[in-house]
C-alpha cells in the first residue's frame, strides 16, 4: 500500500495547498497524509536491504523527495529517519548528503530543516558527525538564522556546538577539528556559552562521568577562558559555568578558582539565575579565601533582588564570612568583617547575628537551606 496504492497526487495536493503556519516542519509531517507516507517508506527501508520491498521503497522515496516541498515536512521526515537510513544503506545516503542536507555551497531552507531535525532527534555519534560535517559548517556560516525543523527552543547552532563538545570530550576530535574551529570562531559567544553550559548541565544529571571525559571537558573550559582573556568581548561564553559547579563532577579545588576568574572576566555571570549558594558555602571548608573572593564578586555583581541573590544571601554569605573569620588568616578575617559592614550598610541588618550563629555552632553546614 505504501509503495503503490498511496502513490497518487491527492495527498500531495492536499498537503501543498494548505500553507497555514504555526507548526514546525516535524509537527507538520505528523499531521498530513503525504509526509506520513514518506515516514512509512523510511520505516520500510530501515528493515534492511535484504527485504523484498527495499528497492521499491527506496525508489518511491527518491521520487517523492524530488518534489518542491516548500513546507519542509518531507525534509523533517528525512532528518528524523537519517540515522536509520545511514545504518541500513550508507552507500546510498552518503553521496546524497550535499543535495539533501547542504554543504560547501550553503544550505537551502529545506536542507536546514533536514539537518536541524536530524541533530535534534539523534544523540551524538562519531560516524554521524563525520556524515554531517560539511552541512554543519555551512549552517554555522549561514548569514541568516538557521530554520529549525523541530522547534525545541534551542538555537540550532547551539545543538551543533553540543555535538562539537561531545566529539572533543569523548576524544574523537580536538579543538582543531574543522567544525570545532568554525563553531568557536563564528558562532555568537552567547551560543557558545549555552552549548558549554548545556553539556555541563548534562553532567549534573549523569550518575557517573568517566574521568577522561571530565578532564577533557575541564581542558576545553580552560582553553575557552584563555580565549576570553584575549577577547573580553566574548565574555558571554563563560556564563554557563554555574553548571560545572552544580554538576558535582569537578573537585572544589578545580572549580572554585575558575568560578572566581569567570566572575571577574564576565560580570554578567553574576546575573545568571542559577543557584550555587550551598556549593559555595561548602567550598569554604577547602579554600576559605577562594570562597570569600568568589562570593564577593558574585554578590557585588548583583544589584537586583531575585532567587539567585536570595540563595547566595541565605545559603552562602553567613557561612563563607564566618569561615573566613575563623580561618586563622588575619587578613581574610579583616576582609570578612569589612564585608559584613558593607552588606549591613546596604540593608542586611541581620547578617552580623547570622554570622555569629555560625561561629558559635548554632548554625552548621547541614542547616544551610533549611
Amino acid at each position: 500500500m505504501l509503495i503503490t496504492s498511496a502513490a497518487d497526487e491527492v495527498a500531495w495536493n492536499e498537503y501543498i495547498a494548505n500553507q497555514d503556519g504555526g507548526m514546525d516542519a516535524l509537527t507538520t509531517s505528523l499531521n498530513w497524509q503525504w509526509p506520513v507516507r514518506l515516514r512509512g517508506l523510511v520505516n520500510l527501508m530501515s528493515h534492511g536491504k535484504d527485504t523484498p520491498w527495499y528497492g521499491a521503497a527506496r525508489s518511491a522515496l527518491e521520487v517523492e523527495l524530488e518534489r518542491d516541498d516548500t513546507r519542509g515536512a518531507s525534509r523533517a521526515v528525512l532528518g528524523q529517519g537519517l540515522g536509520r537510513l545511514f545504518n541500513v544503506d550508507p552507500e546510498w545516503l552518503t553521496p546524497r548528503v550535499p543535495g539533501l542536507l547542504g554543504g560547501d555551497g550553503g544550505l537551502s531552507v529545506q536542507q536546514q530543516i533536514a539537518l536541524t531535525t536530524a541533530m535534534a532527534v539523534h544523540f551524538y555519534h562519531s560516524a554521524f558527525y563525520e556524515l554531517l560535517t560539511a552541512p554543519m559548517i555551512a549552517a554555522i556560516d549561514s548569514k541568516e538564522a538557521v530554520t529549525a525543523g523541530w522547534d525545541t527552543h534551542i538555537d540550532p547552532l547551539q545543538r551543533i556546538g553540543e555535538w562539537v563538545i561531545d566529539a572533543i570530550i569523548r576524544g574523537h576530535k580536538t579543538i582543531d577539528d574543522s567544525v570545532a574551529r568554525k563553531f568557536f570562531s563564528v558562532a555568537p559567544a552567547t551560543v557558545r556559552g549555552q552549548a558549554i553550559g548545556h553539556i555541563a548541565w548534562g553532567f549534573m544529571h549523569a550518575e557517573v562521568v568517566d574521568d577522561e571525559i571530565r578532564d577533557r571537558f575541564a581542558g576545553l573550559w580552560d582553553q575557552r577562558v584563555a580565549h576570553v582573556r584575549e577577547h573580553p568581548e566574548d565574555q558571554a561564553e563563560l556564563n554557563g559555568f554555574f553548571w560545572f559547579v552544580k554538576s558535582k563532577k569537578f573537585a572544589v579545588g578545580w572549580w572554585l578558582p575558575r568560578l572566581k576568574e569567570a566572575a571577574a572576566l564576565g560580570p554578567n555571570l553574576a546575573t545568571e539565575r542559577y543557584m550555587i549558594g550551598k556549593e559555595l558555602a561548602s567550598s569554604a571548608d577547602v579554600d576559605p579565601r577562594g570562597a570569600f573572593d568568589a562570593l564577593k564578586l558574585l554578590v557585588e555583581g548583583r544589584d537586583e533582588a531575585g532567587m539567585a541573590m536570595h540563595d547566595l544571601t541565605r545559603n552562602a554569605v553567613p557561612m563563607v564570612i564566618a569561615k573566613g573569620i575563623a580561618s586563622g588568616d588575619d587578613a581574610l578575617k579583616e576582609d570578612a568583617l569589612d564585608f559584613v559592614n558593607q552588606l549591613g550598610e546596604k540593608g542586611n541588618l541581620s547578617l552580623e547575628a547570622e554570622v555569629n550563629r555560625v561561629l558559635d555552632g548554632t548554625i552548621t553546614q547541614s542547616d544551610v537551606g533549611d
